[in-house]
């Protein structure tokens, strides 16, 4: 250990902090600050020196580079923003290999009801927005699509994955 221990729980606080950090930024601004997710892999050096347990941080670098990597190949297709990619990779330092599969899982979870809660309100939203000119379209045979890109704060699944990274740190 570098630091003493009683560092590591508030390293842990602190990277739960920026997690919500981003998420807020994420759902305002559909933009994730680099400083955050630089932030966020500046606390894994304090929580891997730090840490009362043994920290696997060769196998945390080789998850958070995979997985940054995957993710990457992702933002070339536009699937994923930039933000996205810096903070799962940040995030996936500190799962490593022992938390990788979970913190993956909870963030598709969440991902996906994410997904599921924009698609609601768009329904929602456009059914709201019927006219009866609509109507009579509608009628008529013309049919309407809800938009083919929406944005998605996928920030805010990858947080919720780190938040659950973070509470196992802390009961570990």
């Amino acid at each position: 250990m570098w630091f003493p221990a009683a560092i590591d729980p508030i390293a842990i606080a602190a990277f739960i902090a920026l997690l919500i950090w981003a998420s807020v930024s994420d759902v305002r601004h559909y933009l994730i600050p680099n400083w955050l997710c630089a932030a966020i892999a500046l606390l894994y050096v304090v929580h891997v020196g730090a840490s009362p347990h043994g920290v696997d941080w060769l196998g945390g670098l080789a998850v958070g580079a995979i997985l940054f990597a995957l993710s990457a190949a992702l933002f070339v297709f536009r699937i994923v923003g930039g933000g996205d990619v810096k903070l799962l990779g940040a995030c996936a330092l500190w799962a490593g290999p022992v938390l990788a599969v979970p913190y993956l899982a909870v963030t598709a979870i969440t991902g996906g009801v994410l997904a599921l809660a924009l698609l609601a309100r768009l329904r929602l939203t456009e059914t709201r927005h019927h006219t009866l000119a609509s109507v009579s379209r509608l009628a008529a045979g013309e049919t309407r699509t809800l938009p083919k890109t929406q944005p998605l704060p996928y920030g805010v699944a990858i947080a919720v994955g780190g938040l659950y990274v973070a509470v196992m740190l802390l009961i570990k």
